[in-house]
């Protein structure tokens, strides 16, 4: 701190005149290539340095002989000099100093140097014992600081010396008057507050007020501010409705120092400004104060972050202006002391305060260690909601990771099947060692609650026990797991398993099979339990080598009476080879709901057709095409180009010419559907006249995906004719045309070419 106060107010330097140990160092002040260097060796040297810094200062600069150049390079010396002298505190200098302080002639030529002996003297003798050196010191600072004919330059730096020595509240009082200099009155506030001269603080509280009032209002200006913190270091209350303005009001939004200040103050009077804080909230007019007195609220402890749950008891019956406004600043705290202040309310509130849950689901975002025992608390609170209760564990867990073992098992054995769900889901998690958990997880296997037993096999999913196996297939057999939902939970768990205990498929693919019903068996009576198992089937099958048992599940799917299975079959088509595309077409061909129609035509377009009768296909998949579903369009699309390459473009060119017309003519546009249809009859090749018509006329229209959609038509199926029209769509000029310029350009380049 030293060396920092040191090296940012020397700003000039000195030399001495005689030789020392430290001669050169102190001749390198005066050079400012070399001045970084002199002050880190001198600061180091510390008192070794003092007799030649004494040299330096009591150099004569006026000497016969010296010249002009001469002269200013002592009289810098000098200057820095006594700046180090002050910095060293050494008491041996101060003697010089006041008597320098004393000269006349040294205050009427170096008004500079004057300030700075006032300075570094109080540097030396503050926080010193009594003396008559000392006494004498301040004495002549004193005079000096009241003296007119000192000039402000020499008062100002009194003054400071004054504030460093925390004496001469009686010499600083006359100089708040209006008509003193703005840095005097500076200064002598530093000296009112160091002294702690409380006597001034109605003087003091005046200055700010006129700042802030008037029609000069000018909030952010040192003197008023200075003033507001000096009564607010005498613990005056009087100065809280300032602290609070400097807290709050926009006008300081980019004033963090005096902020931070002010932060310092204000706990010293939290009691008196939780209801001022809360006032300002419940206040419509001081909105763009709302949020920065709900933080402050948020660092006053308990009694802050109580104040603010109340403001939502305003509320009338039936209204929730401020409890949404209570909601949304209780989400906006944040840091170490509003979470110790949550921490501090949610003790101290009645346990049937709805604030409490405010207050817990605030921490559990944030999730800090210090809530732990309050997230463990709220666990066993039966007053409170199980759902908050769940989370609250959960919390728990997550922060004590492995240590919360033995707090899990007593909760996966809970009455509230809440809190069992919650407890089974954090044994299952990676920071509970698998072997410790294991024993819990599986007896939670024979709970009465399907969802426990769900999530336990989530955990044991990630057993690396081969044996664990037998429970997971036991758990396919309804007569013992009569819950389907869990039933389908033990399928889809199987492939994790799987990979966890490296069982590498074995036993996995009959019991699958049997669960989706293969070889004429009737499978699991659940649909979705069903469609579990085939997606599950088809990888293992695959994976060990089964393609046609891959491709039985997959049929015997495919015409399962269950929609969701149908559509799992569709989904997968496109893994099994050598399927029955007949058996697929006619399938596809008998299915009505969109949701299937789509599934059915994305398994269409992911095989080889063959030879197979065709027939109804283009009108199902212009069905398809239709529907709102981008990625069913897609699958249109692909089906439908493999159809026009069995030759059944005259069944479906017109019919989507049809579509784009129709759509181009409805009332409300869907550009994306419109270049949809372009694009299938762009990928088609369809260059019937009316359709370059159609795709001209619709190019035009200020939308960039029909419009990109228009040109690469006209790109893929024009010719060099077509280029006077994309020149015309280049230089439209609206909006859309910057966004396709490259596009068209490219396709003018490639039809000049043909």
């Amino acid at each position: 701190m030293k060396r920092l106060i040191f090296v940012l107010s020397l700003a000039l330097a000195a030399t001495p005149l005689f030789a020392g140990k430290f001669e050169k160092d102190v001749k390198d002040l005066g050079d400012s290539n070399l001045r970084s260097g002199a002050i880190d060796k001198l600061f180091e040297a510390g008192t070794e340095a003092f007799d030649d810094l004494m040299d330096g200062l009591k150099a004569d600069p006026n000497a016969a002989g010296v010249t002009d150049i001469e002269r200013a390079a002592i009289t810098t010396r000098r200057y820095a000099c006594v700046q180090l002298l002050g910095a060293l505190r050494d008491t041996r200098a101060a003697k010089e100093l006041v008597r320098l302080l004393k000269d006349d002639k040294t205050r009427q030529e170096h008004h500079q140097l004057s300030a700075t002996l006032a300075q570094s003297l109080a540097l030396i003798w503050a926080g010193k014992a009594a003396s008559a050196e000392r006494t004498e010191a301040i004495d002549e600072i004193k005079l000096r600081a009241k003296a007119a004919d000192s000039g402000d330059k020499l008062r100002y730096g009194c003054l400071n010396a004054l504030a460093t020595l925390k004496e001469g509240a009686d010499i600083a009082l006359p100089f708040l008057a209006e008509d003193k200099d703005e840095l005097l009155r500076n200064a002598a506030i530093a000296v009112l507050a160091a002294t702690q001269h409380k006597a001034a603080a109605p003087q003091l509280v005046e200055i700010w007020t006129k700042q802030r009032a008037g029609e000069a209002k000018n909030y952010n200006r040192a003197l008023g501010l200075s003033a507001l913190f000096a009564v607010a270091s005498f613990k005056d209350k009087a100065a809280l409705d300032g602290l609070l303005d400097v807290l709050t009001m926009t006008e300081f939004d980019r004033d963090e120092a005096n902020r931070s200040r002010a932060r310092v103050f204000l706990k010293e009077f939290s009691a008196d400004a939780i209801p001022k804080l809360a006032g300002f909230i419940k206040d419509d007019s001081k909105a763009v104060q709302h949020a920065r007195s709900a933080e402050l609220l948020g660092v006053l402890g308990g009694a802050g972050v109580r104040a603010l749950l109340d403001i939502a008891k305003e509320d009338k019956e039936g209204e929730r202006k401020f409890t949404d406004r209570v909601e949304a600043m209780l989400r906006s705290l944040r840091g170490d002391d509003a979470n110790k202040a949550m921490i501090e309310a949610f003790r101290t509130m009645d346990a049937k305060d709805k604030g409490r849950v405010k207050i817990l689901e605030q921490l559990l975002l944030q999730r800090p260690k210090d809530a732990l025992p309050v997230f463990k608390e709220a666990a066993n609170d039966k007053d409170l909601e199980a759902t908050v209760r769940s989370r609250a564990l959960e919390g728990y867990a997550d922060i004590e990771g492995s240590n919360a073992l033995e707090a899990l098992k007593a909760w996966g054995k809970d009455a509230d099947v809440n809190i069992r769900r919650a407890a089974i889901r954090s044994l299952g998690k990676s920071y509970i060692p698998q072997p410790k958990s294991e024993p819990v997880l599986v007896e939670a296997l024979a709970d009465v609650d399907p969802e426990v037993r769900s999530t336990a096999l989530r955990g044991l999913q990630l057993s690396k026990k081969k044996e664990m196996l037998q429970k997971f297939l036991s758990m396919f057999d309804a007569a013992v797991e009569p819950d389907p939902a869990v039933r389908k939970t033990a399928i889809e768990a199987l492939e994790t398993l799987n990979r966890s205990a490296s069982l590498n498929d074995q036993g996995l693919l009959e019991p699958l099979r049997a669960a989706v019903g293969a070889k004429d068996k009737k499978g699991d009576v659940d649909p979705n339990v069903r469609a579990a198992a085939l997606r599950v089937g088809i990888n293992v099958a695959l994976r060990v080598d089964n393609p046609g048992i891959a491709r039985e599940m997959l049929e015997k799917c495919l015409e399962d009476e269950s929609p969701v299975v149908r559509s799992q079959a569709y989904t997968m088509v496109y893994l099994v080879k050598d399927v029955d595309v007949k058996k697929l077409i006619a399938q596809a061909l008998k299915e009505t709901e969109p949701q299937q129609m789509g599934d059915a035509v994305q398994g269409i377009s992911n095989v080889d057709l063959g030879d197979a009768d065709l027939t109804g296909l283009p009108e199902l998949s212009i069905k398809v095409l239709q529907q709102p579903s981008i990625t069913n369009a897609e699958f249109a699309k692909n089906a439908i180009n493999k159809l026009v390459e069995k030759g059944k473009l005259k069944d479906i060119a017109p019919k989507v010419r049809e579509l784009l017309d129709a759509a181009g003519n409805a009332a409300q546009k869907d550009f994306r559907r419109m270049a949809t249809y372009v694009n299938v009859l762009s990928d088609i090749k369809d260059k019937e006249s009316q359709t370059f018509e159609l795709v001209r006329k619709l190019a035009k229209a200020d939308n960039f995906d029909i419009r990109q959609a228009g040109v690469k038509f006209i790109q893929a199926n024009g010719d060099r004719g077509d280029v006077a029209f994309l020149r015309e769509l280049r230089d439209l000029g609206d909006n859309t045309a910057p966004a396709v310029r490259q596009d068209i350009e490219n396709a003018i380049r490639e039809l000049e070419s043909r």
